[in-house]
């Protein structure tokens, strides 16, 4: 099952990594400048929000910013909001605890993306099973300032000890639109 989702995985990969050269790349769904857009209601558990790195309190607000937002120049009239989504690959093997997560802040003013941090994630790992590190976060489409979208990746690497090491990767794929939109997708190795 493991390899399966693997191919499938770099399947995945290979036809993000085509579309991101110039192919059908993913469009946002399109609210429009200058309207109102509503965060999404996503519950966030309080340490993922304790462990971003710069200690700053995470939640979901819709907010108007000016004059600059993640190095993007607005006018002053432009309507800017922000979303928080928390997205996160449980792959617990029974003998503990295996799951990376991130819960990126993001803005946008309905067709153009305006700033985001990506700075909350993480692991968690309990009894046999051990955080090895992480890669990434790497953008495999867009940017987050004047794009339709950002599309990024990060990778979790974990050890489980069962009489010898098993290593596994896991790997959480999202995309961001400007209007508080986003997918995601998982996969191990």
């Amino acid at each position: 099952m493991t390899k399966r989702l693997a191919v499938a995985g770099a399947i995945v990969a290979v036809c993000l990594t085509v579309a991101s050269g110039g192919l059908a790349a993913p469009a946002p769904i399109g609210v429009g400048v200058g309207l109102a857009v509503q965060p999404h209601a996503v519950a966030v558990p309080a340490a993922v929000v304790a462990a971003h790195p710069n200690g700053q309190v995470g939640g979901l607000t819709a907010e108007p910013v000016a004059p600059s937002v993640g190095g993007a120049t607005v006018s002053s009239t432009e309507r800017i909001s922000c979303w928080r989504a928390y997205f996160t690959y449980n792959h617990s093997p029974g003998v503990g605890t295996e799951a990376e997560w991130i819960n990126p802040y993001w803005c946008g003013n309905g067709s153009s993306m305006r700033g985001i941090d990506n700075g909350w994630h993480g692991q968690i790992c309990t009894i046999l099973v051990s955080c090895e590190g992480e890669s990434g976060i790497g953008t495999w489409y867009g940017c987050g300032s004047g794009c339709l979208s950002i599309g990024q990746q990060i990778n979790g690497y974990f050890a489980v000890w069962l009489g010898v090491s098993i290593n596994t990767t896991l790997t959480v794929i999202y995309e961001l639109y400007p209007n508080g939109n986003y997918w995601s997708y998982y996969y191990s190795s």
